[in-house]
Parts: C-alpha cells; sequence; structure tokens
C-alpha cells in the first residue's frame, strides 16, 4: 500500500534525513564567498565563516595602516595586507583579560593559552608544587596552537594520564611512565625529553632491552642460556655502545631482533628434534636448518662466530 507524501515536503526529502533547504543564502560570508552554515562573526565588512574568522584571529604583524604590532584580523587593504582591528573599525577588544594578549577569545574572554592553563590545573589538582610537573604545564601551554593541546586533552587515556601524574599515582620518571604504556605516554615523554625536565633516553634501546626479556621467557633452560648470552653480552652491550656514541640505533636493533630470533628458532628445533644443544649439534645440523627454510636462517652463522670466539 503506497501513503501519500507529507503536505509541505517534496517526495525526494521525504527518503532520509531533514528536509532540504532549497536556494542560496542572500549574505553568504564576506571573505571567501561561500555561504555560512553557521554564523562566527559579524563585522563592517559583513558576515564571516568560522574558517575565514578562525585565520582573522591568528593573524599577528605589523599593521599597514598604523604601523603597530598587533593582532591583524581586519581585511586587506589595496596592497593585498591585513590590518589591526583598530584600523579596521571592528567593534571588538580583541585582549585577554588575564594575560593581556591580543588574539582570539577562546572561551569568554580568555586566550586559547589561558583556558588550556585553567583546564590543566584543574586536571593535575591546582598549581603544581613538583617542578618536573610545573615544567610540563609551561610547556603544554607554550605550544604553538594552544587549540591543538585543548583536542589533545579531551581523550580519556590523557585525562587519566594527568591527573595521576599530579596526584603522584604515575611517578614523573621514565620508570613511572614505563608504568602505563601508550602513545599519550609517549607524547608526554618526547615533551618532558625536549624541556629537559626528563633525560633523554634511547627509545630503540629501551624497547630492545625489554623485547629481550620477553623473547627469553618461556625457551628450554638450554635453549634460553646461549640465546641470552648472545642477547646480552654480543647484541645488547653493541647497541648500548652505538647509542652512548650518539649513533642511530633503530638499524642495529632491527639486524639483533632478527638474528637473536632465529637463533632461538634453530635452537629450539634442535633441543626437540635431536635432543642437542649449541654445544653438542653438529655442522650437519647447521647445514640442513639453512638448507631447509628461509633465507633468513643463515643469520644463525653471527651466533656460531660468537660461540668459537668464546671458545
Amino acid at each position: 500500500m503506497t501513503y501519500p507524501a507529507p503536505v509541505g515536503l517534496s517526495p525526494r526529502s521525504t527518503t532520509r534525513g531533514r528536509p532540504r533547504t532549497i536556494g542560496a543564502r542572500e549574505d553568504p560570508c564576506a571573505r571567501c564567498g561561500r555561504d555560512i552554515p553557521r554564523l562566527a562573526a559579524r563585522w563592517p565588512e559583513g558576515r564571516l565563516c568560522f574558517t575565514c574568522y578562525y585565520a582573522a584571529v591568528h593573524n599577528h604583524g605589523t599593521c599597514p595602516r598604523c604601523h603597530q604590532e598587533r593582532l591583524l584580523p581586519g581585511p586587506e587593504n589595496s596592497d593585498g595586507d591585513p590590518i589591526c582591528s583598530t584600523c579596521a573599525e571592528i567593534p571588538y577588544d580583541f585582549h585577554c583579560e588575564r594575560c593581556g594578549t591580543e588574539a582570539g577569545h577562546h572561551r569568554g574572554r580568555l586566550c586559547a593559552r589561558c583556558a588550556l592553563r585553567d583546564d590543566l590545573r584543574q586536571l593535575i589538582g591546582g598549581e603544581p608544587a613538583h617542578p618536573v610537573l610545573r615544567g610540563l604545564l609551561d610547556a603544554l601551554c607554550a605550544a604553538e596552537r594552544p587549540e591543538s593541546i585543548i583536542v589533545w586533552k579531551r581523550s580519556p587515556k590523557v585525562q587519566t594520564l594527568l591527573r595521576h601524574l599530579g596526584d603522584g599515582t604515575i611517578e614523573l620518571s621514565h620508570d613511572g611512565l614505563d608504568s602505563v604504556p601508550g602513545r599519550p605516554t609517549e607524547h608526554l615523554r618526547a615533551l618532558l625529553e625536549h624541556h629537559g625536565l626528563l633525560p633523554w633516553r634511547d627509545p630503540y634501546l629501551h624497547r630492545f632491552e625489554t623485547w629481550i626479556a620477553t623473547k627469553l621467557e618461556g625457551l628450554p633452560l638450554g635453549v634460553r642460556q646461549p640465546v641470552q648470552h648472545f642477547a646480552i653480552w654480543h647484541h645488547l652491550r653493541s647497541v648500548r655502545a652505538k647509542s652512548q656514541a650518539g649513533s642511530d640505533t633503530r638499524g642495529p636493533v632491527h639486524s639483533a631482533k632478527q638474528e637473536i630470533t632465529e637463533t632461538a628458532k634453530f635452537l629450539t628445533s634442535l633441543h626437540e628434534t635431536h635432543h642437542r644443544t649449541a654445544a653438542t649439534c653438529t655442522q650437519q645440523d647447521v647445514d640442513e636448518w639453512m638448507a631447509t627454510g628461509p633465507t633468513t636462517r643463515t643469520m644463525i652463522r653471527n651466533f656460531f662466530m660468537i660461540v668459537s670466539r668464546v671458545k
């Protein structure tokens, strides 16, 4: 059975969503000329969309008319240069009521930096007493675009991390941050290191140390001991030396992981199939292993070179 369309709506508008608005607006954005779904500001030049308004209230420089260093939200002059609010006769005071900076207001009459500082203080439980936490708050508020930090801190994970740093649940150290792995933590760690609030730590070296401990778990004793010796006394020591010398350790860590993994595979197979160890295996065992699998199996050669040197 077919029902007639509701009175006042076209047949197409009944298929899904809201009724369509027919016709264009008579007062588009004064700068870009596009239709304005939501009005951001109405200045002497006309209506502004949010895109043009945001660009206007983030433009600083020397006004070409009054030659003052100010916010330049006004429209471009004949030379294509934007002008200050006074010269543009914009009836609005853009100065932040707290810090006095001339910028677009983010909340009430506060600039984005002051609004961000209020939010961060609330998350960490007030004005921080710990110098590292105080430095972190200053570093976040000093971001080139504080609006991006305002968006970032909306994440529940970020808010939990900041609260726990503020109440001392998470220690402000590398070990403390290691207890809550994740992207928000690594972002804060990088920020703390960049501003000298935490000492720099080679991320690849640290992950390699953790990886070795995980790799050794569950290996039979006869396999674990030679793999541990190969991983720690050869590869880890070499990577540490490169890190201390300031060299990039990403490549060496990747190669070391491959060699350790292939060595563990070979020794585990040797143990389970022939009940032999690295000390009792034969050249035939090695040759058969490398000939019956992918080329990555040839990486065990380095292990036997190290073993022969020790002997």
